[in-house]
Formats: C-alpha cells, sequence, structure tokens
C-alpha cells in the first residue's frame, strides 16, 4: 500500500512559516488537538524544533512512537525515533507503521524537505504578522492545488491576533507531480 505524504505547517495572514520561536499561532494546545484529529491513523515525523516545542506532550499520546528528524547525531528522544534525513524518516515511518499517510510536522525546513512528496497540506494560518522564515503562497497554486476543509475560529479579543484557520489542501490527482 502507497502511503500518502501530507505536512503539517503553522503560517501567518501573509502565509509565512514562522522562524525560530516565533510561532504563528498562540494556542499550542489548540493546534495538537487539530494534529491529534488529522493524524489519529497516521505516522508523524516532527522536527525538531517543533517536537522540542511540545515537549511536553507525551511521545506515545497517539499510542506510537513519533519520528523525529534532526541533523544532530547526539540528540535522543525517549520513546520515539530520531532520523537523520527525511529519506531515512520516510523509510523509518513505512516500517515502524502501515497506516494510509504519514504527517511531516515543522517549520520551514520540513516544508522545504517533505513539499515535493506531498499529496496533502494542512495549514494553520494566524490573524497574526511574524517575522517569518518562508512565504508559501507562491507554492500552493490552483493549478496544482485546491483547498478541500477549511475551519474558522476566533479565541476572542483582537480578531486579528486572536483568529486563525485549518486549511486542508489536496493535490490536484491530474498533476504530473501527484502520479
Amino acid at each position: 500500500m502507497r502511503q500518502e505524504i501530507g505536512i503539517m505547517v503553522a503560517v501567518d495572514k501573509n502565509w509565512r512559516i514562522g522562524r525560530k520561536s516565533d510561532f504563528p499561532l498562540g494556542t499550542l494546545e489548540t493546534n495538537m488537538r487539530w494534529l491529534g484529529a488529522v493524524a489519529s491513523e497516521a505516522t508523524i515525523i516532527f522536527g525538531r524544533r517543533t517536537y522540542e516545542s511540545v515537549v511536553a506532550f507525551d511521545p506515545l499520546v497517539f499510542g506510537r512512537p513519533f519520528i523525529v528528524l534532526s541533523r544532530s547525531n547526539s540528540l535522543e528522544v525517549k520513546g520515539s525515533v530520531v532520523c537523520h534525513s527525511a529519506l531515512k524518516a520516510l523509510d523509518t515511518a513505512h516500517r515502524l507503521n502501515k497506516s494510509k499517510e504519514i504527517v511531516a510536522v515543522g517549520g520551514g525546513e520540513i516544508f522545504k524537505e517533505f513539499f515535493p512528496l506531498a499529496s496533502r497540506l494542512y495549514i494553520a494560518q494566524s490573524g497574526r504578522i511574524v517575522k517569518g522564515a518562508m512565504k508559501i503562497s507562491s507554492l500552493i497554486t490552483m493549478d496544482k492545488w485546491y483547498s478541500g476543509k477549511r475551519e474558522c475560529h476566533n479565541l476572542g479579543g483582537n480578531e486579528t491576533q486572536q483568529s486563525f484557520s485549518f486549511i486542508t489542501f489536496e493535490k490536484r490527482k491530474n498533476h504530473p507531480a501527484a502520479v
């Protein structure tokens, strides 16, 4: 069975992925609930910095180990598997779990590594503006992708700062990269 590859990233209102700890969304707990709903049966690959930002959550929170992608040869993550390349992480994901989907969760580096392989994008978009590392709006073109599901939320207070959406994009099946 061929596993689909999805990417989950958070962006600001200008479609920029945050840089280092400048996370576009203010509610990590809400994002983790969304990740749990989206990837409840998927194999999850975390970028190291994203994994470290959610370290308070149990590595086996979804009933299976995570894969953490890191350049560091000395990184050890209890209850998870550390890989040093995207290809090794994908190979490990295929061996660990025969789930229908692999979801790579992270920032700009994860997006760059997995975007050419992805068939689905899970975008958490905030009303905030951050100093982003990369702008992704030009990559999600309507000839290659279509917007499937959108959930809009407002946490109250300043609407620009507290509003966010969860958007799912699907790769068009007739696009050459999808074959």
